[in-house]
């Protein structure tokens, strides 16, 4: 009887061990079909089912995409103008939701994108999931009216300071040229001097996520 009481115990560890740890509410492999203009959201939502806190990790495994469209990924912590390779989530409590966002502006372009993400538990990297991303554009898809971007940066060029004007509580961002995040800050007032001083000069990518949406502007630091 122990023997048996001990081998249930056993299945039951090992059975835990290898528990999803997060759901999938609307599923995992997605269809959308986007505007001609305008930036567009592709969620996939999740939630934390672990029954602790949990953190995420998540690969790219293929893509295919249209050369006149823009790409933005946004986890849930950051917002990167381009898709990345590898990424990791901010530890996510229990029952707590989150997304991976892609962001498309088809700039008018006729076409179709197919993505797919891997995610796991770092803590269970043999459960994996993915997530498979398919967003269409027809020639003859609805118009959206573009953001009209009520975001400003100057001075531009730059070199010991910059200010961002953008709404108290937008999430500004500033990356190099081959899309390293260099600096990353939520904007406390409209307009908040950003100290560059120690950023070498070069050209720079600055993306600020607000309600509007993502914005990007180049700025060269001197």
């Amino acid at each position: 009887m122990k023997k048996i009481i001990t081998s249930l115990l056993f299945l039951a560890l090992v059975a835990t061990s290898f528990a999803q740890s997060i759901e999938f509410a609307n599923g995992k492999v997605k269809s959308w079909y986007a505007p001609n203009t305008g930036l567009y959201d592709c969620k996939i939502s999740l939630k934390n089912i672990k029954g602790q806190e949990v953190t995420l990790k998540y690969r790219k495994l293929s893509q295919v995409l249209p050369d006149s469209w823009s790409f933005t990924l946004c986890d849930n912590f950051n917002c990167l103008p381009y898709l990345p390779d590898t990424g990791t989530f901010y530890p996510m409590q229990d029952k707590e939701y989150a997304e991976l966002k892609i962001t498309i502006d088809s700039k008018g372009y006729a076409d179709t994108a197919y993505i797919k993400y891997t995610m796991w538990d770092i803590e269970t990297p043999g459960t994996i999931d993915t997530l498979d991303y398919s967003i269409y554009v027809k020639f003859n898809a609805y118009t959206n009216t573009l953001i009209k971007s009520t975001v400003t940066i100057y001075p531009n060029p730059a070199n010991s300071f910059v200010t961002i004007s953008a709404n108290s509580g937008s999430k500004a961002s500033i990356y190099s040229s081959n899309g390293q995040l260099i600096l990353s800050k939520t904007l406390l007032v409209e307009n908040e001097n950003i100290d560059i001083s120690n950023i070498k000069p070069g050209l720079y990518l600055v993306t600020v996520l607000n309600q509007e949406g993502i914005h990007s502007k180049q700025l060269i630091i001197e």
